[in-house]
């Protein structure tokens, strides 16, 4: 009797063991991995994330963590390129990914025509003469 209770413990320690839920390892899903900003600007990288209950989440730039939230929010404060890199890991394994941010410098030139809007006229073999509107350009 001792021994049939022994072999049915061990039997149902087996079958529990068998029916436990397997993690699986993260997995990171990005639109775009590469992003432009004007000096300034703040940027939002929101990835879609699979398989990440209890997952921990690094953002690191240059081997220095900047965040530890699934989402990160950027501010484009000196331009030029930076490299995030993303860390999510959890019981199972770690998943990398890698972004690329350029922060460009100053804000680009607005052109606009005047009247373009309402379309402009051109009468064949007579000069056109079109004077642009430049706004919010910075002098380099």
């Amino acid at each position: 009797m001792k021994h049939l209770r022994l072999l049915i413990l061990i039997f149902v320690s087996i079958i529990m063991t068998g029916c436990a839920e397997k993690v699986l390892p993260p997995v990171i899903i990005a639109e775009k991995t590469s992003y432009t900003i004007k000096e300034g600007d703040t940027l939002t990288i929101a990835p879609i994330y699979q398989n990440c209950v209890d997952a921990l989440y690094e953002w690191k730039i240059e081997s220095q963590t900047i965040s530890t939230e699934p989402i990160l929010i950027y501010v484009g404060k000196t331009p030029g390129t930076v490299y995030p890199e993303l860390h999510v890991t959890n019981n199972a394994a770690e998943a990398f990914m890698q972004f690329r941010i350029t922060v460009s410098a100053g804000n680009p030139p607005k052109v606009t025509v005047p009247g373009s809007s309402e379309g402009i006229e051109a009468i064949e073999n007579t000069p056109l003469e079109i004077a642009p509107f430049v706004t919010s350009a910075t002098r380099c």
